[in-house]
């Protein structure tokens, strides 16, 4: 009910809490569904069709807006970002215009391929914000003096140098990498452009150098482009300027300069010189309409987006709100896009306050940062996901659409998504920057921070949970569920981990599996261990082969082929062994088994033992089978020592003759082979059915075989 008086309340218009200007009436009210401060998102129609070119890939498409502004549209903290976000999802389209006036910085920012550098040797001297510079920028560098240069340096497929002309204007000669001269004549009027075309995409070096004097060369900027699908940002921030210095020069030129930028969208960020140098807020909207409006006239479909300036600290005649209101109403007589970041900052003294500014007129990177993601928000509303390249799904910043040449039914949603892949199907990562080292890998899963964030090339791998499976590069078949699950591995397949932190430590291990908080924590790169419980198989480091059940199960344990079934933590690696309720040692060799039951054992039920394989009587020693606890003695040999080879003290064994098979009483022990102590210290002769069953102890620190009972038939 509350909800629908406020919506109410803001049709009716109700006194209290009204907003103030621009009002929302029944006719505007929708513009503003979605956002409170921003609106008209849905005029940027122009915009959305090149990207919807570039996703489809059915051409060689550029998306390319130019940014007109000062110097927060210059400086690092905001359109340098903007560019290279851009870039890295929609495809790089090129550092786009940099200006040769020190007081345009392009998006020089940062360093690799995105980026570009500008380097001006000589005695260059900058003009800007005065009466018919007309350059796209408002800014040029003049020069007389002969090899004066400016080099470029940056990743382009093709560039183009902006002049401006004069009576009697000298010459200068442009050069790819050192090659290939051009000279360019800068006498006559107006504006020129000098193209350098058919570079193979890569980084070159564009030089300007001056070869005839004459009565002066001015340089504007270059263009840095590549020509491929993608977004290309002309930042022609000018430091130091308000809307006004941009109405004083001459229409056609600058109009010509932005025609050869051909912008599908334009940016206007101004108004914090105009409100520093107390400019009547209805001269400023005057000036920023004639800018509109000559942008239009270049390029009659180009979306025009204003994206307001915040506070100020300065002390001055109008506030700032006086400059956002009259552009707020302009913005919405005229249906252009508006971006309201004064109303998303606040107050210069509240925003100073969390650290936003760098003076009383600039904002920081962290100011930067929240434009940034303002004006990305608003831009990406309704494209945040793409359909192309055979049904593959792309949700969110950064994500594969940009690199996929081929590959089906990859799913991408989140910041920084496989945004290498280039050949991968069946992929799916969920989560920042999951996957996000993916090149040519398929069928993986990754939902979670960092999940599964190194692998390029490992198949059938899932992850869920933030770090899960994140140091993975090529190894198959592993699965991890829980924050920070095998999170090493890097060199092990075929391993499935499910709990927190479960096979953290293992790096190359192969068919583990860990069930359960903390199981396997440290399991190194040992192969083929299963743990299931709350801490089990924590301390194995070196063992393989083990089997572990129940919480704490073989905690301290580190032996190999060992299993532990227990559920208490027995504080060290010997009670694990001795205190176990089941301790295993598993071999290879069947006769070196054996299975440990710690603790009294109550049957209830038949116990049932098998009769070993018959065994002949033999003159000395034999030994017995381990496939049973009774045993046919056949022949008439007499018997005098039985191995105690998968025995220890307190095990029995049934002897039953077939015929007169005897056992000598008193022979001394050899090695392994142990004598008998039979009843009367006399030698036992059996006949067909007789059974005889002995004990394996020892007393007084020997061990013998000791008649326990016999049956005579």
């Amino acid at each position: 009910m509350k909800r629908l008086i406020i919506i109410l309340s803001l049709i009716c218009g109700v006194a209290k809490g009204q907003i103030v200007g621009p009002y929302i009436t029944p006719s505007n009210f929708p513009k503003y569904i979605g956002n409170d401060i921003n609106f008209n998102r849905n005029y940027l129609k122009d915009w959305d069709a090149q990207i919807s070119k570039i996703q489809q890939a059915t051409a060689s498409s550029t998306a390319s807006i130019v940014w007109i502004g000062d110097s927060w549209t210059m400086s690092t903290n905001l359109v340098p970002p903007i560019s290279s976000y851009l870039r890295n999802k929609f495809g790089d389209g090129g550092v786009g215009y940099y200006g040769a006036n020190t007081l345009n910085t392009g998006n020089s920012y940062g360093s690799g391929v995105q980026y570009a550098t500008r380097t001006k040797v000589g005695s260059w001297t900058g003009k800007s914000q005065t009466t018919y510079i007309n350059s796209a920028a408002i800014a040029i560098d003049s020069s007389s003096t002969l090899n004066d240069s400016i080099y470029y340096v940056g990743k382009i497929t093709n560039a183009v140098v902006h002049y401006m002309k004069k009576s009697s204007g000298g010459s200068f000669v442009t050069r790819v990498d050192g090659t290939s001269p051009t000279t360019v004549s800068t006498s006559g009027s107006g504006i020129g452009f000098s193209s350098i075309t058919g570079l193979t995409d890569g980084t070159h070096t564009i030089s300007i150098k001056i070869s005839t004097a004459g009565a002066g060369v001015l340089i504007a900027g270059c263009e840095l482009n590549r020509n491929q699908n993608g977004i290309r940002v002309h930042n022609l921030g000018c430091s130091g300027s308000s809307a006004s210095d941009w109405v004083l020069q001459n229409s056609t030129e600058w109009s010509l300069a932005i025609q050869q930028l051909a912008p599908n969208m334009a940016v206007i960020q101004l108004g914090v010189n105009d409100c520093a140098g107390n400019i009547v807020p209805a001269t400023y909207i005057a000036n920023i309409t004639t800018i509109v409006n000559r942008v239009i006239a270049a390029m009659p479909r180009c979306a025009i987006v204003l994206f307001s300036p915040s506070d100020i600290g300065a002390v001055t005649t109008y506030p700032m709100s006086s400059y956002i209101s009259v552009l707020k109403t302009y913005a919405l007589a005229n249906n252009y896009a508006f971006i309201d970041n004064y109303s998303l900052i606040g107050s210069y003294t509240t925003a100073n306050t969390r650290g936003l500014y760098t003076n009383t007129t600039h904002i920081n990177a962290t100011g930067g940062e929240v434009l940034k993601q303002n004006f990305l928000n608003y831009l990406m509303n309704g494209q945040s996901m793409y359909y192309s390249n055979g049904l593959n799904t792309s949700c969110g910043e950064a994500t594969f659409l940009n690199a996929l040449s081929s590959g089906t039914a990859n799913v991408a949603c989140g910041y920084g998504i496989m945004t290498g892949l280039t050949v991968g199907t069946n992929n799916t990562g969920t989560g920042y920057n999951a996957l996000g080292g993916a090149t040519t890998c398929s069928l993986n899963t990754a939902n979670g921070y960092l999940a599964l964030n190194a692998n390029s090339s490992g198949g059938n791998n899932a992850a869920f949970g933030s770090n899960a499976l994140k140091s993975n590069v090529s190894n198959s078949f592993n699965s991890a569920f829980g924050s920070s699950s095998a999170d090493q591995l890097n060199g092990g397949s075929s391993n499935s981990y499910f709990g927190y932190v479960s096979g953290h430590t293992n790096v190359s291990g192969t068919g583990n599996c860990g069930f359960g908080h903390f199981s396997l924590y440290t399991s190194g790169n040992v192969n083929y261990n299963t743990a299931i419980g709350y801490f089990s198989g924590y301390g194995n480091t070196t063992g393989a082969n083990g089997l572990f059940l129940g919480a704490y199960s073989g905690y301290y344990s580190a032996l190999a082929r060992r299993v532990f079934i227990n559920s208490i933590d027995r504080t060290t690696a010997a009670k694990d062994t001795t205190d176990s309720p089941i301790y295993i040692y598993q071999h290879t060799t069947v006769t070196s088994q054996k299975v440990v039951l710690n603790g009294a054992v109550n049957i209830n039920g038949r116990l049932n033992n098998t009769q070993g394989t018959d065994v002949a009587s033999a003159v000395g020693a034999i030994a017995l089978g381990y496939d049973g606890a009774a045993f046919e003695l056949t022949g008439t040999s007499a018997v005098t020592l039985i191995s105690n080879l998968g025995y220890q003290n307190g095990s029995e064994i049934t002897l039953i003759f077939t015929s007169t098979a005897s056992l000598t009483d008193g022979t001394a022990n050899s090695g392994t082979n142990i004598g008998f102590e039979l009843a009367g210290n006399a030698n036992f002769t059996g006949s067909a059915d007789d059974v005889i069953t002995l004990v394996l102890c020892e007393m007084g620190g020997t061990q013998r075989w000791r008649e326990k009972s016999r049956s005579v038939n």
